[in-house]
């Protein structure tokens, strides 16, 4: 019996033991630390957190002479991932965060979208009418708008629900300053449309065309 006790705890040993198998010991890693990502992700979504940041700019324009103090407050929320894994309580609950600042813009900077079979559109619309920033509310995509689905299905969505969408473009803010959206790189990945560049989406913008 003791031998043969031995030999299963040899079989056993030998069957998953890893030893120098460097490839074994690779997709452990990895799988480790996917899930440690994965953990820290969706603990960070959980704890939003403003961070506040202030910039002084000497100018003469006519629009920041207008503004009450001549401050401009601008609110900006990233990568909610809003879809079937996070509910719009994330979206009601990081808006509520930066409502006592009462924004006089609020943009929203990629990665928003998360899939569109599990988004709740209607209280997304709900929530993003709740905010009422002067100069309206702005977006530009990022990679998770072309990977949650067809893109033109993302950006109208996004636009259903209020929020205006830049692809590569700039409007006038108040005649004061310009406000710039550049398209994510899936574009020239996903959909075959190479985007501008920084020099291109600026060309021929001014402060005095509205």
């Amino acid at each position: 019996t003791e031998v043969m006790g031995l030999s299963e705890r040899r079989y056993r040993r030998k069957m998953f033991d890893i030893g120098t198998h460097t490839q074994y010991r690779t997709v452990v890693l990895v799988f480790l630390a996917s899930a440690l990502i994965a953990l820290m992700g969706h603990i960070n979504a959980g704890n939003l957190k403003v961070t506040e940041g202030d910039l002084t700019i000497s100018t003469d324009k006519e629009g920041f002479r207008n503004l009450p103090d001549r401050r401009l407050t601008i609110a900006m929320v990233t990568d909610l991932h809003l879809g079937r894994l996070v509910p719009p309580g994330t979206l009601a609950y990081a808006l509520e965060l930066i409502r006592p600042y009462n924004p006089d813009i609020l943009l929203f900077p990629g990665d928003i979208l998360d899939d569109h079979a599990g988004l709740d559109r209607p209280k997304m619309k709900e929530l993003i009418a709740g905010m009422t920033p002067r100069y309206g509310v702005w977006a530009s995509l990022g990679n998770h708008e072309y990977h949650s689905g067809n893109v033109e299905d993302s950006i109208r969505i996004l636009e259903e629900s209020g929020i205006k969408v830049l692809r590569d473009e700039t409007v006038v803010i108040g005649n004061a300053f310009l406000l710039a959206g550049r398209d994510d790189y899936s574009r020239d990945r996903i959909v075959r449309q190479p985007r501008k560049s920084l020099k291109e989406m600026l060309a021929g913008a001014s402060l005095n065309s509205r």
